[in-house]
């Protein structure tokens, strides 16, 4: 995600969002290349909360760095 220029997880949430239409679109099957995983993560005062996160195969890194916004702010799907 920051290689790519992005710093806010739903900015990037939703090039995952597109990617994954993408590849549904090709004929390829989604859960094989974007696997649902979360995680937990500390938020202070010993705290923990779940996050949303993704496994991804190569496919999908490679379609992802397709479909991302290149203007530098990577603020929007394309």
């Amino acid at each position: 995600m920051p290689i790519l220029g992005y710093t806010l997880w739903q900015n990037f949430h939703g090039i995952i969002k597109t990617t994954m239409k993408n590849c549904s679109n090709s004929n390829y099957n989604v859960s094989d290349h974007f696997i649902d995983v979360n995680k937990m993560v500390n938020i202070g005062s010993k705290t923990k909360r779940k996050i949303q996160d993704y496994k991804l195969s190569r496919y999908a890194c490679y379609i992802i760095v397709l479909n991302c916004d290149t203007t530098g702010d990577a603020i929007s799907p394309k």
